[in-house]
């Protein structure tokens, strides 16, 4: 095969799923690279034989762009609606529209909500501290307090008796 049924073979293929607006960039590309690797030495068979069946490329690019490869070309070649989505990119675009409603609708009740939320936490962790800080303080606050109380009620009952 010559460089010129190759990409020849590349753009019948290309046409056939009416996908003209992919033939020159790809030709120029697959012309481009064949004329590089040559320069670098390697024959044009050997670019070719690693290239493999311009069939099985346009495939690949077709797919790449949206394309149902089937043989039939698509929709309004060439247009916006020349690239069908496949049923993952339907799913995929019914399900980002879904989430961005969804988002939409639940963004008025955690604003709402959240300021609730930091408040509530900031007083657990206030409750807690002071907790903590009373049952440190336990150890020392209980016996003096003890001690202040059994001196209240001897000076009440008049300690003269010892």
């Amino acid at each position: 095969m010559t460089k010129q049924e190759f990409l020849e073979g590349l753009r019948e293929r290309l046409l056939e799923e009416g996908a003209n607006v992919l033939v020159p960039e790809n030709l120029n590309y697959y012309d481009s690279y064949i004329e590089e690797e040559k320069q670098k030495g390697r024959t044009e068979e050997d670019v070719l034989e690693e290239l493999g069946n311009p069939a099985l490329i346009a495939r690949s690019i077709l797919e790449a762009a949206g394309y149902e490869v089937d043989g039939v070309p698509d929709g309004e070649p060439g247009g916006y609606d020349n690239a069908r989505t496949t049923e993952e990119e339907q799913f995929s675009q019914q399900f980002s529209e879904r989430s961005e409603h969804a988002e939409e609708s639940f963004r008025p009740v955690t604003d709402k909500v959240m300021p609730w939320v930091i408040l509530a936490g900031v007083l657990f962790v206030v409750v807690i501290l002071v907790l903590g800080l009373f049952a440190i303080l336990s150890y020392f606050l209980v016996p003096i307090l003890i001690v202040i109380v059994i001196v209240r009620l001897v000076r009440m009952f008049g300690g003269t008796g010892y």
